[in-house]
């Protein structure tokens, strides 16, 4: 009877660890280098998306390829807030699926980035900015 009892215990214990496991909220998921949220993603000339997380503070921008994805070929992104002139450099160089992480301190303000991509041949394909997003 002793070892019945200790057996139910522990497997409502287990139950109930896993219950709470299973209830916890999700950890903010980030991506590509990037931590927080998903706050957008926008197409750039069908080139590829452009992805910003948000983290309370700080946006962080990748720029995933989708065309000459998987092909090595200069890419870069850079990221500016809006009021300010300059932009913040991802740091560009020969990159097989995305550009980035490029961040910004921009709590309560817009942003938005720039993307630059070649193709395999040294040619531009894409040299254009996003829309402003991201306004809270």
């Amino acid at each position: 009877m002793r070892a019945r009892k200790a057996i139910t215990a522990l497997g409502i214990a287990a139950l109930t660890s896993f219950g709470a496991i299973a209830a916890a909220p999700a950890a903010q998921a980030g991506g590509y280098g990037c931590s927080g949220s998903h706050v957008w993603s926008g197409d750039v000339a069908g080139a590829g998306t452009v992805h910003t997380y948000y983290n309370g503070s700080t946006n962080c921008s990748v720029f995933v390829k989708s065309l000459y994805s998987g092909t090595r070929t200069y890419t870069d992104i850079y990221v500016q807030k809006a009021g300010d002139p300059g932009w913040i450099d991802g740091g560009g160089g020969y990159f097989t699926t995305y550009a980035g992480p490029v961040t910004i301190y921009a709590p309560g303000s817009c942003i938005r980035e720039w993307v630059i991509e070649l193709d395999p041949n040294g040619n531009t394909i894409v040299n254009q900015p996003t829309p402003w997003h991201s306004c809270s």
